[in-house]
């Protein structure tokens, strides 16, 4: 008896659904052990997301899974991640339909990363030792990546670069009798007239040689006090565009940072020894083009931000449980987004500088408009990102956000070749109606097993929607060539916008 239900049992396990298959370098073709594969469910499926990691020889088994329509990644470190069906690296992957008790065999071929090399160089050609060279996305401002220590021939490289622009640029490096300033690939001091490199997959990208420009590096010093107590002990902060350091000052409040490249910086003061939830504090913004000396850094409580929401008609609007965002906006770039935390009298204890809030997706909401402590949208829309500036003092500034319900919705079906397109990446982005550029971030859903696919919680406005696999993260340029449909949004309505599946000639 127990032989039998052992039997049947085991012909129950060999009949259940299963995906597997295997995972390759896609250069050789050889197995990669420990690589993550996920299978996803899309809409309308049965079954939840699962993960498993390859064994030595690069398999992988999902052994019981139920029926329907599944998107299949796989991710190991120094590769580029793949989606199954995927045409190229820059493309959304396609799903695969799993019958009952059927098997499906797959094999995902991962490329390696890109590599950014070259050589570091003086006025004769011939290559810098030890010199510390940083590379960074071609972004505004640039954000750096990786960095890396020239040999013995002023050779460098960088690996693991996905596709894209990058900028190399060295450090600060002494030689015999001066000093070679930070300096960009090719020959340039600023980030205008660096050279972009690509990185590009399976690939080592080595001409991003750089030639330092010998020069002098200038030193900002100043002091730091308090209305009470005149000189003060602080910690000093000082940005620029490629990163952060600091200085504690000791009893007299005095503060020097040598050894910089002219550019604009900002400084930041924070009284030292303190337990108050007031810290005094101070920001300045400055711009160095040589030695500077005499900078005067007024420590002041910084009192709580009040925020304060409302809907169109003027009604307070209970902020609890909506989804506000935050992040430091300083000259090095935007900083980690988190929830804004507010208390009980909704307000906030923001440090003094510039700040990014927004209110994230939701079904319910959408900001009209922000106002109070110099705010302005950030991203071009009232609905994206929005910067305010928080300076320290006595008078707490008040950011309003003016909100309303009336959210509209896009939805829409999109086919292929007559059928349901199941699965099918949608794009979505606003768009500027007289100049056409994009605001704020791109939108991206996946229809159903159905074909259909909606977009909810959207500001009124207009739009740009297509649906492709040819992409991942189409920028404006690539939503033209998909044939985008251009949709007007209106307030608190639901738009219908089927859509054809584009595929590229």
């Amino acid at each position: 008896m127990l032989r039998c239900l052992l039997l049947a049992l085991t012909c129950g396990a060999l009949q259940a659904a299963a995906i597997r298959g295997t995972v390759v370098e896609k250069q050789s073709g050889r197995p990669l052990a420990r690589a993550l594969v996920v299978v996803q469910p899309l809409a309308g499926s049965g079954g939840a997301t699962a993960s498993v990691r390859t064994n030595p020889n690069g398999h992988f088994e999902f052994p019981a899974l139920p029926a329907g329509s599944y998107l299949v990644s796989a991710v190991k470190t120094g590769f580029a991640s793949a989606e199954y069906g995927q045409k190229r690296w820059s493309a959304a992957g396609t799903p695969v339909t799993l019958a009952e008790s059927g098997e499906i065999e797959l094999k995902l071929a991962l490329p390696h990363l890109g590599a950014l090399g070259g050589r570091v160089i003086d006025e004769n050609n011939v290559g810098i030792p030890n010199c510390a060279v940083l590379v960074y996305r071609n972004t505004r401002p640039p954000e750096l990546v990786g960095q890396a220590i020239t040999d013995d021939r002023g050779v460098y490289r960088v690996s693991g670069l996905p596709p894209g622009g990058y900028l190399a640029r060295t450090a600060i490096l002494n030689f015999e009798g001066g000093v070679y300033l930070p300096t960009f690939a090719r020959e340039s001091l600023v980030v205008g007239g660096a050279t972009s490199t690509a990185a590009v997959l399976d690939e080592d990208s080595q001409y991003a040689d750089v030639r330092p420009i010998a020069g002098r590096l200038v030193t900002v010093s100043g002091r730091v006090s308090s209305p009470s107590s005149g000189a003060a002990a602080a910690v000093v902060t000082l940005v620029s565009d490629m990163g952060s350091q600091s200085r504690t000052t000791l009893g007299d409040g005095r503060f020097t940072f040598d050894r910089l490249a002219p550019g604009s910086y900002e400084l930041f003061a924070q009284a030292a020894a303190t337990s108050s939830p007031r810290t005094p504090m101070a920001w300045l913004p400055v711009e160095i083009g040589g030695d500077r000396a005499g900078i005067a850094l007024d420590l002041a409580p910084v009192a709580s931000v009040q925020f304060s929401f409302v809907d169109t008609s003027g009604s307070r609007v209970d902020p609890t449980g909506l989804p506000f965002l935050i992040r430091r906006k300083e000259i090095s770039g935007p900083g980690d987004v988190g929830y804004l935390r507010l208390d009980a009298g909704l307000q906030a204890r923001l440090d003094p500088g510039r700040w990014d809030v927004a209110l994230g997706p939701n079904a319910s909401w959408y900001v009209v408009r922000v106002s109070g402590a110099g705010a302005h949208a950030s991203s071009g829309a009232a609905a994206g990102w929005n910067e305010i500036a928080v300076t320290p003092g006595n008078a707490p500034p008040g950011v309003e956000f003016v909100l309303s319900p009336r959210t509209a919705t896009l939805r829409g079906a999109v086919t292929g070749g007559g059928q349901p397109a199941s699965g099918a990446p949608v794009y979505l982005e606003a768009v500027d109606p007289d100049s056409g550029l994009r605001r704020g971030d791109l939108r991206t859903t996946r229809t159903g097993v159905d074909g259909r696919y909606a977009f909810a919680g959207l500001a009124p406005g207009t739009y740009r929607v297509a649906s492709t696999f040819e992409y991942q993260a189409p920028d404006p340029a690539a939503m033209r060539q998909a044939g985008a449909r251009e949709v007007r949004i209106e307030e608190g309505l639901e738009a219908d916008r089927d859509l054809e599946l584009w595929v590229m000639p």
